[in-house]
Parts: structure tokens; C-alpha cells; sequence
């Protein structure tokens, strides 16, 4: 309990500077109690608590600024109190119309469970009374699913069967050619007789074998020109790595000799004074030689 008297007031102070514990749990209660009240009070006192101009300020004070700024002061904290009174007046309505409205859909709620609940009752009722009548709406839905599981396979051999159906088709119309070539060959219906067949089939006969032998010939000089051919390759020298290197060692030795010799053939021919110049210009023609050889390798 709160002090009401001056008395109480005074003692209920002293007791809280002790640390009573009695009174410091009332104090917590009542502030549990009045939690959201006090933390409005406590937002709200920093707005609308009122300014005190000290008296000396006042009195020396000549300029009016000063009053003025704290009439305006206290004009804004009216304000803010109007339109605090107003936002929490339209909250308190926002609060009851949420309000209403959950109250309205835990009825709307409720009584659709009753309209579930007593068609649920009547269901089973009625299930119950018409026994006879669910066995065959059963068995109904069980033939059902038979008819459709038969109704899948069929479906699925037709498919198979068009399937299948496409290369007979391309046989058929492969058949179908060759009849009416055999018949604008040999006649047809009454027209058309064994004799005529015989004499249509050994020309047809003839003309094949005619042509299988002239294939036959032409195959046949090509396989020998082929023959011929590698009949040539075989008799070559073979010819390896190792005698390709040698053929060119051999090469690279008769340019550098040829070199060489021509070399000194020019230092000769400029001097003159050799003796043997005859002779090296008979040599010359061999170093041409050499060099076609050196070339052919």
C-alpha cells in the first residue's frame, strides 16, 4: 500500500533508504502492476515536464527573449499533449477493432467447426444406415481402376503396334513397286502367262550376268594394275631410317669436297701461276657431276 498521510509519507521514505525489503517489494509491485502506465509517464515526462526560470534571472533579466522562448515551450508541450491524447485515443480504437474483429472470426471459425462437425455426423449416419450402398460404390470404384489399368495397356500395344506398323508399311510399298515394274514388264491379268514370265526372267537374267562379268572385268584389271603396282614397291631397295642417314652423310660430305674444290679452283684460275691448271680445269666437269649426285640423293 501506498502512504497517503504526511506521517506515512515520512516513514515510508525512511524505510526505503534502510532497504526494507517490505517496501522495496511493494515498490516492485506496484510498478509490475502499473508497468505500461509508468513506461508512457516515463516517455512522456521529458516532453511535458515544465520549464522553471530561475527568480534572479528573471528579475535581472530586461529582455523579454527569454519568457517568450519559454511561453512557446509551454504552447509546444500543450500541443504534444492534444496530439498524444489523440494518437492514443485512435490506438485504443485500432486495439478494439482488432479486437472485434479476432472475436468476429473466432465465431465465423467456431461455427464452421459445427457445420464441418454435423455434416461429418450426418456422413456417418448415413454410412452406417447404407451399408449395402458403400460396398457397391467400392466395388464401383474398384472396377473403375481396373477398367482404367486395362484402358493403359491397351494403349500402350497400340502404340507398339503403330510402331511396327511403319516398316511393314515401307515393305508393302517396296512389294507394291516391284509388282507394277514386273507387270509393265510382262503384262498383267489374263494378258500375262507363264511363257511370257520364263522369256521376261532369262533376258532379266542375261542382262545381269552381262553386267556382273563386265563388273567382274573391271574389277579384275584393277586388282592386277594394284598388283603391278605393289609388285613395283616390293622390288625397291627398302629403305630405312638408318640408310636415309647415310644417303645424306654421304650428301653433306660431296657438297663440302665439291666446295672445297671449286674454292680452289677460283684461287688457281685468279693466280695462274699453278702449274696444274689444266688439269684442275679438266677436274671441273667431275665436280659438276658431283654435284647432280649430291642433288639425286
Amino acid at each position: 500500500m501506498l502512504p497517503k498521510t504526511e506521517d506515512e509519507m515520512r516513514s515510508f521514505v525512511s524505510a526505503v533508504a534502510d532497504g526494507e525489503s517490505e517496501q522495496v517489494h511493494s515498490i516492485l509491485l506496484y510498478c509490475l502492476d502499473n508497468h505500461s502506465n509508468l513506461r508512457e509517464t516515463a516517455y512522456l515526462s521529458k516532453f511535458i515536464t515544465s520549464v522553471q526560470i530561475p527568480l534572479d534571472i528573471t528579475m535581472t533579466q530586461r529582455d523579454e527573449v527569454l519568457s517568450d522562448h519559454a511561453k512557446h515551450y509551454q504552447s509546444l508541450q500543450q500541443e504534444f499533449r492534444i496530439l498524444f491524447g489523440r494518437h492514443k485515443a485512435a490506438k485504443k480504437e485500432e486495439e478494439q477493432w482488432d479486437e472485434t474483429c479476432r472475436k468476429n472470426d473466432i465465431k465465423t471459425l467456431q461455427n464452421e467447426k459445427t457445420a464441418l462437425l454435423e455434416k461429418t455426423r450426418e456422413m456417418e449416419d448415413r454410412l452406417t444406415n447404407n451399408t449395402e450402398s458403400f460396398g457397391e460404390l467400392v466395388m464401383t470404384a474398384s472396377m473403375l481402376r481396373k477398367e482404367q489399368d486395362t484402358q493403359v495397356r491397351l494403349s500402350e500395344r497400340m502404340e507398339e503396334q503403330q510402331r511396327a506398323l511403319k516398316p511393314n508399311e515401307i515393305k508393302l510399298g517396296n512389294i507394291k513397286g516391284r509388282l507394277e515394274s514386273f507387270q509393265s514388264l510382262y503384262g498383267s491379268g489374263d494378258v500375262m502367262n507363264m511363257t511370257t514370265v520364263l522369256n521376261g526372267l532369262r533376258r532379266e537374267v542375261t542382262e545381269v550376268t552381262m553386267i556382273v562379268r563386265s563388273d567382274l572385268v573391271s574389277d579384275r584389271s584393277k586388282l592386277e594394275a594394284k598388283m603391278k603396282h605393289l609388285e613395283r614397291l616390293r622390288d625397291r631397295p627398302p629403305c630405312t631410317v638408318e640408310y636415309l642417314e647415310r644417303v645424306l652423310s654421304m650428301k653433306r660430305d660431296l657438297e663440302a669436297q665439291i666446295d672445297v674444290e671449286s674454292r680452289l679452283l677460283k684461287e688457281e684460275e685468279t693466280t695462274k701461276s699453278h702449274p696444274n691448271i689444266e688439269t684442275y680445269k679438266q677436274v671441273r666437269p667431275c665436280v659438276s657431276t658431283f654435284r647432280h649426285i649430291a642433288a639425286l640423293c
